[in-house]
């Protein structure tokens, strides 16, 4: 003989200490995988990180537009390793036989973990759809905009420049106020020293590149450039 409640009370009861105890576990097992996953981000984008010019402002949308990629990964794994920790003590403490023995259906049993995993997948969803996406295309954008900020800042006048690969660059002055690089000289070699190129031009500037990696390239106003075959060694200049 089954033994049915008069009343769907102490379903309800369990259906709320069920989504009581998942919460803490849930949210624990989110937030340790989250820092490990954002501690290793953090390597990656190193860059931005120990940026001398990143400031509060740029740290703080640096996290924001991290997070969301890592959260598409850490919340899907969170909700299934809170649901096994809570069935597992459920099962371990008979929760769920005398759950049965008491007449409750069993998907009021599966009803908490069906309604946390649907709210899991919609923002899941969401986030995968909106929000990553444009947190991506921001991060690029920070990291470019970096990039541009620490290059402007290593090119000083009358300095021969040798940060930059396989590339000797001399700046006569630089307009304080736009920023712009007054008399340019260029010597750029291939990385087999067969071609050398030599650029002069009158005004020059850094800019975000075209393409869609996060680098920057040289534009370069009324100027002149010659090729040879030889090879020009480019001197190694100690930067001041």
């Amino acid at each position: 003989m089954t033994i049915r409640p008069t009343s769907h009370r102490p379903s309800r009861i369990l259906f709320r200490s069920t989504i009581a105890e998942s919460a803490p576990y849930t949210g624990l097992t989110f937030l340790i995988l989250t820092t490990l996953v954002f501690i290793q981000q953090l390597g990656s984008h190193s860059q931005v990180v120990l940026s001398f010019e990143a400031s509060p402002e740029i740290m703080v949308t640096f996290m924001a537009s991290v997070l969301p990629g890592i959260i598409v990964v850490t919340l899907p794994v969170s909700l299934v390793l809170g649901t096994v920790i809570i069935c597992s003590r459920q099962s371990a403490d008979n929760e769920l036989t005398s759950a049965r023995a008491c007449g409750i259906a069993p998907r009021w049993l599966g009803l908490p973990f069906l309604l946390l995993g649907l709210a899991g997948t919609l923002l899941s969803i969401w986030l995968t759809t909106d929000v990553a996406p444009s947190s991506l295309r921001r991060l690029k954008s920070l990291r470019a905009r970096i990039l541009l900020q620490e290059a402007t800042l290593r090119i000083r006048p009358h300095t021969f420049i040798t940060t930059f690969p396989e590339v000797l660059l001399f700046v006569q002055n630089v307009d304080e106020r736009t920023g712009e690089w007054i008399g340019v000289f260029i010597l750029q070699q291939d990385k087999a020293g067969r071609q050398t190129r030599i650029v002069t031009a009158e005004r020059g500037r850094l800019r975000f590149a075209t393409d869609e990696r996060a680098s920057v390239e040289a534009e370069l106003f009324n100027g002149v450039s010659s090729e040879t075959g030889g090879s020009v060694p480019i001197p190694r200049v100690a930067q001041q």
